[in-house]
C-alpha cells in the first residue's frame, strides 16, 4: 500500500454509481411516512372535536359530545380508508341510522398541520355525487 502524500485512491464507474444510490436510499428512508406522521392527538380547527389517531390503526373521535370509535387504512402515503362507529341514539319510530360511516380520505401532514380532504361513502350514491369536505386540524402537543 503506498502511504506517499501524492497518492490518490480512485473508485471505479461501478462504485461510485453504487455509492450514490445507497446514499439516495438512505437520505429518502429518514423521511417519515403520512401514516407515521398521523399518530397523535388532533384539534380539528373551527369546532371542539379531538380526533386521535394511533398506531394501531384505531382512532377516537370526541367532538365534545360523546365519544366516536373507529379504524383507518393507509392504502398509500396519501390515502386513507376511515370507518368511524356512529352512538347510538334513540330515534323516532320509522327512522334509522346506520351503525358505522365510512370516508375515503387524502391526507396531507405538513408539520403540525393535518388536511384532510373527506369523501363519504354513502350507500346508493354515486361516488361523483358524494359531496367532498377538507378538514383543517392542528396537532395537541
Amino acid at each position: 500500500m503506498n502511504n506517499s502524500p501524492n497518492h490518490r485512491l480512485t473508485f471505479s464507474p461501478l462504485i461510485l454509481a453504487l455509492l450514490c444510490c445507497c446514499t439516495a436510499m438512505m437520505l429518502s428512508s429518514c423521511s417519515k411516512k403520512n401514516s407515521s406522521l398521523i399518530i397523535g392527538k388532533w384539534q380539528v380547527q373551527g369546532q371542539n372535536a379531538i380526533v386521535e389517531f394511533k398506531s394501531d390503526g384505531t382512532v377516537i373521535n370526541n367532538d365534545g359530545g360523546g365519544t366516536q370509535n373507529g379504524k383507518y387504512t393507509f392504502s398509500d402515503d396519501t390515502h386513507m380508508k376511515f370507518e368511524i362507529t356512529l352512538p347510538k341514539r334513540e330515534l323516532p319510530p320509522g327512522v334509522t341510522m346506520p351503525d358505522s360511516m365510512t370516508a375515503d380520505c387524502v391526507v396531507k401532514i405538513n408539520g403540525d398541520d393535518l388536511d384532510m380532504e373527506v369523501t363519504p361513502n354513502t350507500p346508493g350514491q354515486a361516488q361523483a355525487k358524494t359531496p367532498k369536505e377538507t378538514v383543517h386540524m392542528k396537532r395537541i402537543k
